[in-house]
């Protein structure tokens, strides 16, 4: 007998602009369940796309000490993502997991703005290519968590 998640002819390939404002056009029937009930998809260290090669907060002390010889493999084991922020609202995912720091240069006392980081630092939290998709599709709503 198969099950009934495997009999649909559900077509896998629907396009990216069908998942843009899906939270918003859930059906009615749900529009009063708790967020609990409701499966989300989400991202692991989402802005963990684009890194430098530049050692964050939460490299460990023994990789951060060989990242001058081994830098390239770090950041292919750093880098979680293939999309974009953007890329990944597009493709339907709204709960994203962000590892956020601010990084204190020890000569000046400066503190840095806050930045994405996964064992290596990213992009700026600030960056305003972000801010195009939440502009646009300002009734979607999406889940943060912060770390």
């Amino acid at each position: 007998m198969t099950a009934a998640c495997c009999a649909s002819n559900t077509d896998l390939s629907v396009p990216r602009e069908k998942h843009i404002e899906w939270i918003t056009n859930l059906p009615a029937s749900l529009h009063d369940e708790p967020i609990s009930k409701l499966a989300i998809p989400g991202s692991h260290n989402s802005f963990a796309y684009d890194l430098t090669r530049t050692a964050g907060p939460d490299l460990s002390v023994g990789l951060r000490r060989f990242l001058p010889l081994i830098g390239c493999f770090i950041k292919r084991w750093s880098v979680t993502q293939k999309e974009t922020f953007i890329g990944q609202l597009e493709t339907g995912i709204r709960y994203f997991d962000l590892r956020v720091c601010r990084m204190t240069d020890k000569a000046s006392n400066q503190t840095s703005q806050f930045t994405f980081t996964h064992g290596l630092l990213g992009c700026l939290v600030a960056d305003d290519n972000n801010d195009i998709f939440i502009r646009e599709n300002i009734i979607e709503r999406f889940l943060l968590s912060c770390e």
